[in-house]
């Protein structure tokens, strides 16, 4: 049981006290994992200081984080908001102003709201965008207020130094006095986790229960108590301004020994999720308490002795990159970062994944001490004993031993070039002239003079004791003698312990017998740029795009063709039966029989990769371009099958020099702990594959503001931009503070976008030319370590309308439209009855000419056939009166015969009639009457035809014969139209023969199609053979004499009845000419 809870359960029952406990250690158990590791020193952790070069503003008093995300800075100049990449000064979007710009303290609701007070007094509450201000109308103390809090029942505390204690109820504040135990000033107020309220005072700490109705001192005598910061195992601290920070000297704990102090001026401490204690103070920087549950209970920690010695308290001040050495405030966020506030700027320590240590050797003027000033570039890295690491340097050339992050033995004029570590525990060292044995404390050099001493320091002076450098005579043999300027690249054992060095001369095995070269093997020629010896016991050595294998006394040799294509080959390194190698074009692995490249999923390229270390279930991690690459273990698994993902750790994640990659030889090992050493060029870095921690906090994704056409616009619910907005600017951001320059975007807006937007780490989102109407935009977004907040945040916005966009001026296009399109159409039918009625004119004019026309050629016709009439009609005239001499003969006699006298009468009579008939049928030929159709016998206008014209043919010796078709269906036509047609056709026929005794036939017959045919067919000359197609054009004529209308009058008739006329020519002489007329005509009567 904690000292709180073990001082207020004194007077409880033990079911009281066993529910504090339990409480208590839950809270203790529930601790996040995410956190600064307290493991970790503060010049192990990633620092980042904002200043006004940085466009942080300067003295930061008051920090807050709300439940966005956001952190806020409360400083002299104002009050600010920080997402991670801008600074911002905030301006409420209701447009208010704050009554002061001094900031003396913020405090963050939990539901989103911000508490802010003035250092010339007065608060402001910040919600939504609104703020209410509250003053001495009000009832709010007239001095700054230092301090809020809320306790679990919902009371809002204040404390205001000399005004004291303060608590709003409703909507103004009462002033705490005697009525509640307590009376004078207010330094600061607190609420635990049991909800009890503390306030510190210039002499005290009081403190009131959840359940209490007064408060009580919990201890008297102290130092200008001004924070509190409650530990993650329950127990109060306090800052004492005028003493130290300490845990509050509790009355249940009086009787033992007082709790130790640290003697630091501070205003404000606190813990973070792991358990440090981190403290500000006024000129000392920040300190740091990894253990504060440590530290000594014997005796208080003197500044002397934690400010250059003492392990269980750490400083950072201005000196090692603090923006200030003083400090006003200090928070940790949701992820874990802590924040400082500084009269400089803004600072931030974070825990990265890769930690740099620089090293600085000591070089000695005289028996003194002096850090070097030249920067260590790591050339060569090797394994040492528990956990430390051997690093050989260029400039100073010195080979150095790191143990605990610290230089532990420094080894000078060793400019070693290369190391290696065998099964054995021995560390190889190579320089330029030689090869190093390290083993037992023993140092010895082959193929040099015997040296004398070399250095360890082990503290402010060398005491004499270091490795003893021996001498060991280099065996030849076979004529090989190496260069005694060897330059090594690369080193590694055999299975029988012997070692295999690569030089400029050749690449040869050190055994007792001698030197063996790889060529002599069979291998190639010339220097191998990287060696390994697999758990096989066979022995790869690196080339350029080549790799050997040495298996037994066997060399198989790998080129291009089987795969090597990475270039000049600087690492090698193996797994079971995989085999890797990198080279400086890129990654390969051996699959039994041939290499294989390595492709990211990203579609990039590997380049310079070096330093390959095969981890323990960690997967692969090598030195590239880049910076450090991981591919997990699973990915290694599905290597060959289909690209890999991998993880890059760079700068951003503690990386704070370059790598040195194939300039050192091995740029990459892992020592027994764990962690994976990297060669760069101010000292070494490492990454431990086994405790990286991962951010799994989403972040809160915020829409900050949306400017159309250069017009910013607050958010809002009702969010309308002006018609016609050219260009719209969406600004969004993600409060995760950890990485910022590494959350990813993408957004949408929904009917303008098909698919989500990949903004990168872009913030702001472009769109032009938008249409009216209502629009749903929406962004997520993901950590540094690729967790999404898949809800991201939505904006809804209308874009208004322009007056020529709106519905009724649409309604109202479409009237006017309909009115022109109505118009228009009135035009088109008074054009298209203009137009009707002129061809009606026409048509008609069209009629009455070819009614003349026809009428002209009729009486042309008629006229022709005058003589051939006149016959006709003398006939039936002279039987008249042949009929009328014999009737009057009957009645002279004597006995008047009037039978016989009526008999001639009437024949008299029939013969009368019969040339009326003629006379009849030759005037209808003349009439000029409009176009009559009825139903009509075309085999009986046929035989008429044939009546009338038969003198015609007789005078030309023409035969005439009629074959009609019996039963052929009658046709609606024009009776005297359909005979002027035939009387053409017949006549043009009897003109054809001449004189010939030629034969004219008339047929009719139905057809198959429902037409009646009618084919006049002569035995005359037949059709013109070069102008037939012509025969039925208007005034085209063969004969000597005529018009040549007869053909096309004809044409004309047949078509005004719905049919057709066409001519052939005939197998022998003579041509026949048929027309047709559709029976439809008929049923339609």
């Amino acid at each position: 049981m904690t000292d709180v809870v073990r001082f207020f359960a004194r007077n409880t029952t033990r079911q009281r006290r066993f529910d504090l406990w339990l409480w208590s250690w839950l809270v203790f158990l529930c601790v996040p994992l995410y956190g600064i590791d307290r493991d970790r020193s503060l010049n192990q952790l990633y620092h980042t200081a904002w200043t006004h070069l940085e466009g942080a503003p300067g003295e930061v008093r008051a920090l807050a984080q709300t439940a966005d995300g956001y952190l806020w800075l409360g400083t002299a100049t104002g009050l600010f908001r920080f997402d991670g990449i801008r600074f911002e000064p905030y301006k409420p979007q209701s447009g208010q102003a704050f009554p002061q710009r001094s900031i003396s303290s913020l405090f963050a609701e939990p539901d989103g709201g911000l508490w802010v007070s003035y250092w010339y007094g007065g608060a402001s509450f910040i919600k939504n965008g609104t703020v209410t201000e509250y003053g001495k109308e009000e009832g709010l103390p007239s001095r700054p207020v230092l301090a809020f809090a809320r306790d679990r029942k919902g009371v809002f505390w204040i404390a205001a130094g000399k005004d004291g204690l303060a608590r709003l109820e409703g909507s103004r504040w009462r002033k705490i006095g005697p009525e509640l135990g307590f009376a004078g000033p207010a330094n600061t107020v607190f609420v635990d986790h049991t909800g009890t309220v503390w306030v510190g005072t210039p002499t005290s700490v009081v403190y009131l229960m959840e359940a209490g109705n007064r408060f009580q001192i919990a201890a008297q005598g102290l130092a200008a108590v001004y924070n509190f910061a409650e530990s993650p195992d329950g127990k109060l601290w306090m800052a004492e301004t005028g003493y130290g920070v300490r845990a509050v000297p509790l009355p249940a704990k009086s009787h033992g020994k007082p709790s130790p102090a640290i003697f630091v001026g501070s205003q404000a401490i606190t813990f973070d999720k792991q358990g440090s204690l981190w403290i500000t103070s006024l000129g000392g920087g920040i300190r740091r308490v990894p253990y504060p549950e440590h530290l000594h209970q014997t005796q208080t920690i003197s500044p002397s002795a934690w400010q250059f010695h003492n392990s269980e308290i750490e400083a950072f001040t201005q000196k090692d990159g603090l923006t200030s050495d003083y400090i006003y405030s200090v928070l940790e966020d949701r992820e874990g970062n802590v924040w400082i506030g500084a009269s400089g700027g803004l600072d931030r320590f974070r825990e990265s994944p890769v930690v740099s240590v620089p090293l600085q050797p000591i070089s000695y003027r005289g028996a003194l001490p002096i850090p070097s000033l030249h920067s260590f570039t790591t050339s060569a890295l090797a394994v040492g004993d528990q956990g430390s690491l051997w690093a050989a340097g260029v400039g100073p050339q010195l080979l150095l031993k790191i143990q605990k992050d610290s230089i532990a033995t420094q080894l000078r004029d060793h400019p070693a070039e290369c190391a290696y570590r065998d099964s054995n525990g021995v560390v190889w060292f190579a320089t330029p002239y030689s090869v190093f044995r390290l083993s037992d404390e023993r140092l010895d050099a082959i193929g040099l003079k015997q040296g004398a001493i070399t250095y360890n320091y082990d503290g402010a002076e060398p005491d004499g004791q270091g490795l003893t450098l021996r001498r060991r005579d280099l065996p030849t043999a076979g004529g090989i003698t190496p260069n005694p300027r060897p330059r090594v690249k690369a080193l590694t054992e055999d299975s029988l312990g012997r070692l295999w060095i690569s030089m400029e001369s050749g690449t040869f095995r050190l055994e007792r017998a001698g030197w063996t070269s790889l060529e002599s093997l069979g291998g190639p020629q010339g220097t191998a740029t990287a060696e390994f010896t697999d758990s096989q016991e066979r022995i790869w050595f690196g080339f350029a795009n080549m790799v050997a294998m040495l298996d037994g006394d066997g060399v198989r040799i790998f080129s291009g063709k089987d795969g090597v294509q990475v270039g000049a080959v600087t690492s090698i390194q193996g797994k079971g039966t995989k085999i890797w190698i990198g080279g400086e074009l890129g990654l390969e692995f051996f699959d039994g029989s041939r290499f294989h490249p390595v492709h990211p999923s990203d579609g990039s390229a590997l380049g310079g990769v070096s330093g390959i270390v095969v981890a323990p279930e960690d997967g692969l991690w090598f030195s590239e371009n880049r910076g450090i690459i991981h591919i997990p273990e699973a990915q290694l698994r599905q290597v060959g099958s289909s690209k890999v993902e991998f993880e890059t750790f760079g700068f951003l994640d503690g990386l704070t020099a370059d790598l040195r990659g194939p300039l050192s030889s091995p740029s990459a090992v892992q020592t027994t702990d764990d962690r994976i050493w990297f060669a760069t060029t101010n000292g070494v870095a490492w990454i431990n594959p086994k405790r990286i921690v991962r951010n799994a906090v989403p972040p809160p994704v915020l829409i900050e503001s949306v400017i159309a056409d250069g017009r910013k616009y607050g958010i809002s619910t009702s969010l309308k931009l002006p018609p016609r907005a050219g260009d719209v600017q969406i600004a969004y951001t993600a409060t995760s503070l950890t990485v910022p320059e590494r959350v990813r975007f993408r957004y949408r807006l929904e009917g303008q976008d098909k698919e989500w937007q990949d903004a990168g780490t872009r913030r702001e989102a472009f769109y032009t030319n938008l249409d009216p109407g209502p629009y749903h935009f929406r962004v997520i977004a993901c950590n540094n370590d690729g967790v999404w907040n898949e809800a991201g945040t939505v904006l809804d916005f209308v874009v208004l309308p322009a007056f020529y966009q709106t519905v009724t001026f649409r309604i109202l296009c479409v009237l006017a439209l309909v009115a022109v399109l109505w118009s228009l159409y009135l035009l088109r039918v008074r054009s298209i009855e203009q137009r009707h009625l002129e061809r009606n004119r026409a048509e008609e004019m069209l009629r009455h000419a070819r009614a003349e026309l026809a009428h002209m050629n009729r009486v042309s016709t008629m006229g022709e056939l005058t003589a051939s009439l006149a016959h006709e009609i003398k006939q039936p005239i002279g039987a008249a009166v042949a009929n009328a001499e014999a009737c009057l003969r009957l009645l002279n006699r004597n006995q008047p015969d009037l039978p016989e006298a009526r008999e001639a009468a009437m024949e008299m009579a029939r013969d009368a009639r019969r040339a009326a008939d003629i006379i009849d049928h030759v005037r209808s030929l003349f009439r000029k009457d409009s176009s009559h159709q009825e139903i009509i016998d075309l085999n009986e206008v046929i035989q008429e035809m044939v009546v009338m014209l038969q003198k015609e043919a007789n005078r030309h010796s023409v035969t005439m014969r009629t074959n009609p078709s019996e039963g052929l269906p009658k046709v609606m036509a024009d009776r005297v139209q359909i005979q002027q047609a035939l009387m053409n056709l017949m006549l043009n026929g009897i003109e054809a023969m001449g004189d010939t005794s030629g034969e004219l036939s008339i047929n009719s017959q139905l057809r198959d199609d429902g037409q009646v045919l009618i084919a006049v067919s002569d035995t005359g000359v037949g059709l013109p053979t070069e102008n037939a197609d012509e025969i039925f054009n208007a005034f085209f004529t063969t004969k000597s004499q005529g018009t040549g209308l007869g053909l096309a009058i004809t044409r004309s008739i047949v078509e005004s009845h719905g049919g057709r006329i066409w001519a052939t020519a005939n197998s022998g002489p003579g041509a026949t000419f048929q027309f047709t007329l559709p029976i439809r005509q008929a049923g339609a009567a």
